[in-house]
């Protein structure tokens, strides 16, 4: 990031939404891709909002010393905002750059230790978590396998939940099942899986309720302190 420059980046425009856009001039080879020339960017669109990317890259690029190509550079010390120069003919350097977030997290006090690689990961995260295919996420990304995609894939507690309420739901929809099959029988073969003593018991009271003096009645079972996991019974006419 310390070698990028003012021509690293530029601003579209759509020509099907006459959206703008901030996207990578040329692929950028990192130590990962060095022989890889395949164009790996993700698009900046502009937003109607005070934080528009858009609207912030250009402003950042106008106020950018012009005797000076370097993209990240450090601020002047002092500065008026009506003047044109924001910014001194310094470049950050490697070092300043690589430990920004994690001297930032500690001078915040945040929970955690942030790096700049934690940009990525959290990219990679939201674009699976909204559905993109792994294709179209290493296409931003420049991840050349999956596997290797799926390392940032995680899980957040709000997925969690909903994991959580969706076997709950299922759950109880088995119950649900269960209970109604077994009330539903009517001299046929049947097989009950996890019943509880008192489903069993509404079983065989259904059944034989009202009673039929000329069919031969079936002791009633009574199952207690234990747990049914399979029961075949088969009722003949």
């Amino acid at each position: 990031m310390h070698s990028m420059t003012k021509t690293t980046f530029r601003i579209k425009t759509d020509a099907t939404t006459n959206r703008e856009y901030v996207c990578k001039n040329s692929d950028e080879l990192t130590k990962n891709h060095q022989h890889d020339t395949a164009f790996v960017t993700g698009f900046m669109p502009a937003t109607l909002t005070d934080s528009c990317p858009v609207e912030s890259f250009r402003q950042y690029i106008s106020h950018l010393n012009p005797d000076c190509d370097r993209l990240w550079v450090y601020p002047m010390d002092t500065f008026s905002t009506d003047s044109p120069v924001w910014y001194a003919k310094k470049p950050i350097g490697v070092n300043s750059m690589s430990q920004f977030l994690p001297r930032l997290s500690k001078s915040c006090g945040l929970s955690q230790v942030y790096t700049n690689h934690s940009i990525r990961a959290t990219s990679a995260t939201v674009l699976h978590q909204s559905s993109f295919t792994p294709a179209e996420i290493m296409a931003v990304t420049g991840h050349r396998s999956v596997s290797a995609l799926t390392t940032y894939q995680r899980t957040s507690d709000a997925q969690k939940l909903q994991m959580g309420d969706a076997l709950a739901i299922e759950a109880s929809s088995s119950s649900l099942t269960r209970t109604q099959t077994v009330r539903q029988v009517q001299g046929a073969p049947t097989v009950m899986a996890g019943s509880d003593y008192e489903t069993l018991d509404c079983f065989f009271d259904e059944i034989h309720e009202p009673r039929d003096e000329s069919v031969p009645q079936m002791r009633k079972i009574v199952f207690q302190n234990c747990t049914i996991n399979s029961i075949n019974i088969t009722v003949r006419k």
